[in-house]
């Protein structure tokens, strides 16, 4: 049985610029007592290919937690723009909104979030190569997402309240968590849902022929295949301020991880009992202090 039963989150004030902070109502349901605070944390996915530009926002220590109906506002910073690589700043992205207890983390929120920019963008070609069929079969979904095309959405749920993926069986929590990543910290992260593609950033394409020059020659009797196309990227001396962004706040993914309550409860109970057992001391002790205090007044009486 778990102790905490994350009921709902809201996004607030969204979308707005990219440089506002972010800001989720959350609520909670504590179920059963619990010794230590929550730890909820928000990380905001720089790029899909290395999380070393992971940007951890902000965490907060909530607590002492009550049994019963818990709410909050959790407020972090925007990501610093300066350290996302420029060809990830635009378009979709990830920010995952976590909680854990006793350094254990056991509930991931994923939310897709929409990067646009106000000011005029740059175009920029750019050209890929296919060495045999298979990376010719995967460049041409390449193609199909740079033109546009609306991806499947990604198993979301009706807010964080709805359908969760369960992660796994007590024992691979590691594997869950891995999979976790692999869903909105991947290359498929990327993919924008449907109907969400940023505004002036279209794609077009063009096949420019059946592997020639060096290209040919390095994949001779491969299948190589060369496609061109245009992609608008920011401008050098980009202007941040405008930059703007938009959670896409009814498709949350939400995972659970398996968390042993139980033994929460059972070192609860345990400290409960020492504590009852120290209180008997004390009131035996302090029986014995007033009956000491009695005796020597007689004496002194007598």
């Amino acid at each position: 049985m778990t102790a905490i039963s994350v009921t709902g989150v809201s996004v607030l004030d969204n979308p707005c610029s990219f440089t506002e902070p972010f800001k989720f109502q959350i609520t909670f349901e504590c179920l059963s007592e619990i010794q230590e605070p929550l730890e909820w944390k928000l990380t905001y996915v720089g790029s899909a290919e290395n999380d070393k530009y992971d940007q951890l926002l902000d965490s907060v220590l909530v607590g002492p937690v009550q049994v019963g109906t818990n709410a909050f506002v959790f407020t972090a910073p925007p990501p610093d723009p300066a350290l996302v690589p420029r060809d990830d700043l635009l378009e979709v992205t990830v920010v995952l909104l976590t909680c854990s207890y006793r350094e254990k983390e056991f509930i991931r929120i994923g939310y897709y979030v929409n990067i646009t920019y106000d000011g005029e963008l740059e175009t920029q070609v750019k050209t890929v190569i296919a060495t045999d069929d298979d990376q010719a079969e995967f460049f041409d979904d390449v193609m199909q997402d740079e033109e546009g095309g609306e991806g499947e959405a990604e198993d979301g749920v009706e807010g964080a309240e709805g359908g969760d993926d369960e992660a796994g069986s007590e024992g691979n929590a590691a594997a869950a968590a891995s999979d976790a990543d692999a869903s909105m910290a991947t290359g498929e992260s990327k993919e924008p849902p449907a109907g969400d593609a940023g505004e002036g950033q279209g794609e077009t394409a063009a096949v420019t022929g059946e592997g020639t020059g060096e290209a040919g020659k390095a994949g001779e009797g491969a299948g190589v295949r060369t496609r061109t196309y245009e992609v608008k990227v920011l401008p050098a001396n980009v202007d941040f301020s405008l930059l703007r962004r938009e959670l896409i706040a009814d498709e949350p993914r939400v995972t659970r991880f398996p968390h042993d309550w139980d033994t929460d409860r059972s070192a609860l109970q345990a400290q409960q009992e020492a504590a009852l057992l120290d209180g008997n001391s004390n009131s035996v002790h302090n029986t014995h202090s007033l009956i000491g205090d009695d005796s020597n007044q007689s004496m002194e009486m007598n």
